[in-house]
């Protein structure tokens, strides 16, 4: 019995499915099925029920998911302390911010990397998307905290998906749509909206862009402006709608605004960590580790 085999049984457990437990794991479907076929020998009896729609867990298999995953989740803990104690690391870690959604969740990796790493400097930046991916390029940023549409990362760049966020219809109370509890995007066919400059959030406006045109209908937008200040300002003032991502609305929006969910699957964002593939800067795998990231 290895790591691997127990890698592939959870990833199997919790999918349900050996094709996508193998998307998850970057393998193949058969080398997944080879290894938990081979714990499975190990073991001694069947974790899964298999037949032509998918994966089952068996009673041994719902009972094994629950330890191993509480054994993985200590041994993980286990081998990244061990590492962090015998990395001696110093320089710098830039890392540019949307200033939104990274809130909630970076200041606690920040406090915990700088308490294994003091000698390393912690640089933040702001950013807009674009500029975001620029920078990365460039050098100036080793991680960047951004969001992503439809999976879409430049090819230079590894990105992993900290969590999927719906978006909101934000308007005045007094607007008719207010009172739903949700709306699907056709619904916001004669709306006129407001929007960010295209030079600032010029990836998000084009996917929504995108998405109404697949309902067939453009976005009529009547006024773009330079912040989220003045954006949510105007929709205050009644000058249009505006369709965000919920975090970003709940960092920059009005208490005096509404905001309806969208139903629409296809209407979520992801909220990623991105960075450049071979990075040269060692301190991004350990920032990334802190993280619980492979590094």
């Amino acid at each position: 019995m290895d790591i691997r085999q127990l890698r592939c049984f959870l990833a199997a457990a919790d999918r349900l499915n050996f094709t996508r437990a193998a998307a998850d794991l970057f393998m193949t479907q058969s080398g997944v099925s080879y290894q938990v076929a081979a714990l499975e020998e190990i073991v001694g009896v069947q974790l899964f029920q298999r037949n032509s729609r998918g994966l089952k867990l068996t009673e041994a298999g719902l009972y094994y998911h629950q330890a191993i995953r509480n054994m993985m989740g200590e041994y993980e803990e286990v081998l990244l302390k061990t590492r962090l104690l015998g990395t001696e690391s110093a320089g710098h870690l830039a890392i540019g911010v949307l200033g939104g959604f990274e809130k909630k969740l970076l200041p606690g990796w920040l406090d915990a990397f700088s308490r294994h790493f003091p000698r390393v400097e912690v640089r933040l930046s702001q950013h807009t998307m674009g500029s975001m991916y620029e920078a990365l390029e460039s050098g100036a940023v080793d991680l960047g905290f951004t969001m992503l549409f439809e999976g879409a990362c430049p090819p230079h760049l590894e990105s992993h998906t900290l969590f999927h966020d719906h978006s909101v219809v934000v308007m005045r109370p007094d607007h008719p749509l207010a009172s739903r509890k949700s709306l699907s995007l056709a619904e916001l066919r004669d709306e006129a909206f407001v929007a960010m400059d295209a030079d600032l959030g010029s990836q998000a406006l084009e996917w929504r862009k995108k998405l109404c045109r697949k309902r067939g209908f453009s976005m009529r937008i009547v006024q773009s402006l330079p912040s989220f200040t003045t954006l949510f300002m105007a929709v205050e003032a009644g000058v249009g709608i505006s369709v965000h991502a919920q975090q970003v609305v709940e960092e920059n929006g009005s208490p005096r605004l509404h905001q309806v969910p969208l139903e629409d699957e296809d209407c979520r964002a992801e909220l990623a960590v991105v960075w450049r593939k071979s990075p040269t800067n060692p301190n991004v795998p350990l920032f990334l580790r802190t993280m619980g990231l492979p590094g």
